[in-house]
């Protein structure tokens, strides 16, 4: 972004800023619109670092989303169309959140996994309208279990009962099957395809992060790391679906141990674009790292208050 960009992109966040305590007090403005207005403003704090602010306002967000679905479980599955467009952002902001701070997430989601024609059908293959999968690469399944998994972490169980729903959502995402997204070229098809993989282990990694406390040597951590880094060697830096993986590349490089890897992890979520919020993250995998190594055992990306990241 030039600096001339910058200065207005500025400028229209502080006139967004001061406008909008009085846009969600206006009474003639619907939900959607002043969850549009939200949503502008989120974005920008996220990508220029003003993490305080930006989980402000997420939270600020929550009874307009309840308001717009009626509820506060949410089926991803049923999130369609272009209305549902802000709200899907939204949710996904809000599912991230929960893993990038060890807080619950702010609604409940939950779908019927099993009985949803995700197995690989083609009535799901077909479908031109899938959410977070269009939006971020990630298959809803996976987004669902990864906001399950950040429920699970926080339920008042016995910690048995914890590792045996981990161990159950752990099935699933193995079990799960990807469909191809409809693309134009086959080069792209076979590199979304690589992109939803990726997700597969980075699902593995959090479920192994957040309920099993597992460290960067068990058997499934170390394979996942180094099947993300298999796949994303194929991918090209920066590219599509390349520049949407980023949180994979940080979970994946916050468990690996030898230098050339967390290099060569590191590397791959800076290639992930030229943005701020991707340099603060590569930073805090230096911080986790020299943590990490001087502890002499994992330490951990979501417990510093205020939180030191933003998925």
């Amino acid at each position: 972004m030039t600096s001339s960009w910058r200065v207005d992109a500025k400028e229209l966040y502080s006139l967004a800023f001061k406008q909008l305590p009085y846009d969600l007090e206006d009474v003639k403005l619907s939900p959607w619109e002043k969850l549009l207005g939200l949503i502008g403003v989120m974005d920008f704090e996220y990508h220029t670092g003003q993490l305080s602010k930006y989980y402000s306002h997420g939270t600020l967000a929550t009874p307009l989303i309840k308001e717009i679905v009626g509820s506060d479980i949410i089926d991803l599955f049923k999130l369609q169309g272009d209305q549902m467009f802000d709200v899907s952002m939204w949710v996904w902001c809000d599912i991230l959140d929960s893993m990038a701070t060890s807080k619950p997430t702010r609604l409940k989601y939950e779908s019927d996994l099993e009985n949803v024609p995700s197995y690989g059908s083609e009535e799901d293959s077909t479908c031109q309208d899938r959410g977070l999968e269009w939006l971020y690469g990630i298959p809803n399944a996976f987004a669902v279990l990864l906001a399950r998994t950040s429920a699970i972490r926080d339920a008042k169980l016995p910690e048995q009962e914890k590792m045996s729903k981990g161990s159950e959502i752990e099935q699933l995402v193995w079990n799960w099957q990807i469909n191809p997204l409809g693309t134009k070229t086959s080069r792209l098809r076979v590199a979304r395809v690589g992109a939803q993989e990726i997700w597969r282990h980075t699902v593995i990694l959090y479920v192994h992060h957040a309920i099993f406390k597992s460290d960067s040597n068990h058997p499934i951590v170390r394979d996942s790391v180094k099947n993300i880094m298999k796949i994303a060697s194929t991918l090209e830096p920066g590219g599509n679906p390349d520049s949407f993986l980023y949180i994979p590349y940080f979970i994946a490089g916050f468990y690996a141990v030898s230098q050339k890897d967390r290099y060569a992890m590191k590397s791959r979520l800076i290639g992930c674009g030229n943005a701020l919020y991707l340099r603060n993250l590569a930073r805090n995998l230096d911080e986790l790292w020299h943590e990490t190594d001087s502890a002499g055992h994992l330490t951990s990306w979501s417990q510093k208050k205020p939180p030191r990241i933003a998925f």
